[in-house]
């Protein structure tokens, strides 16, 4: 794997069910090696970010800057922790007095968590295209979690909060989710990728790896030459395909990697 300083050789082993991660033939969590040298996927799935709801986008910018901020990841986490445990009291009809103190913590990590994705829908909309926005949505903003506990107590949920922030995604101003046909959507989220890819090498001069599963399948020639070309400058990406061919004239170095299996190379 390349990084801004070295190269780093990670390795992963399944034995008896158990998966083990090496880094420099060192065990390591995947959260680390991912902060390391992050990584993205596209798939069926990915498209979810423009397609789907609030929480696939929601779970996708958390990822992005988990990746660019080692200290949200730790911020995030504390978060989920408290509101957890104030969920955990809501259930049992605790007093006030003990929910208010999660609230405290969860307030103290909203304010930061806000800052965060603020700055980074910022700095993502001043590299996407002019017709191009991300829209970032904190939950009941100005209003302290206090405020909501007596609604809380009575459906004995948490009902404001960083875990309820959401992002629309808009072209001309229009959200994708409704305006957009299939394609604009597709196209919007390389977009979208390519701007992560920039920010990227901006905060960390590094560039990510983006992995295409069978993307091409999802595009006419036009529109994988163009996504292609978007997202080569910004990561360092890997495609798998059924048709190789179709990449034998790509204005791009290519290198084809063959698998082995039951002693047929493929």
């Amino acid at each position: 794997m390349n990084t801004k300083d070295n190269f780093l050789e990670a390795r992963f082993n399944l034995k008896e069910n158990k998966k083990e991660i090496l880094l420099d033939n060192k065990p390591e969590r995947l959260s680390t090696i991912s902060s390391l040298f992050p990584f993205f996927i596209f798939n069926q799935r990915s498209l979810d970010v423009v397609r789907g709801g609030r929480k696939n986008a929601y779970l996708f910018f958390n990822k992005v800057l988990s990746r660019l901020r080692p200290g949200y990841i730790q911020t995030l986490s504390v978060y989920r922790k408290a509101l957890n445990n104030k969920r955990l009291l809501l259930k049992k009809g605790v007093k006030n007095d003990m929910i208010q103190a999660w609230n405290r913590v969860l307030e103290e990590h909203r304010e930061k968590l806000t800052k965060d994705r603020n700055w980074l829908t910022s700095v993502l909309n001043d590299l996407l295209p002019a017709d191009v926005q991300i829209s970032y949505i904190p939950s009941q903003p100005g209003k302290t979690l206090d405020s909501f506990l007596p609604m809380e107590q009575h459906r004995q949920l948490a009902l404001a909060g960083s875990h309820l922030d959401r992002y629309r995604l808009l072209r001309q101003g229009k959200d994708v989710r409704e305006f957009a046909s299939s394609g604009q959507q597709k196209r919007l989220f390389f977009d979208v990728m390519t701007a992560v890819g920039h920010l990227f090498h901006q905060q960390r001069e590094i560039r990510p790896v983006l992995l295409l599963d069978d993307f091409d399948s999802e595009f006419d020639r036009v529109n994988t030459t163009r996504n292609l070309n978007q997202v080569m400058g910004q990561f360092q990406v890997v495609l798998t395909t059924t048709d190789f061919k179709r990449f034998l004239d790509f204005p791009h170095r290519l290198v084809q990697l063959k698998t082995e299996e039951k002693g047929n190379i493929e």
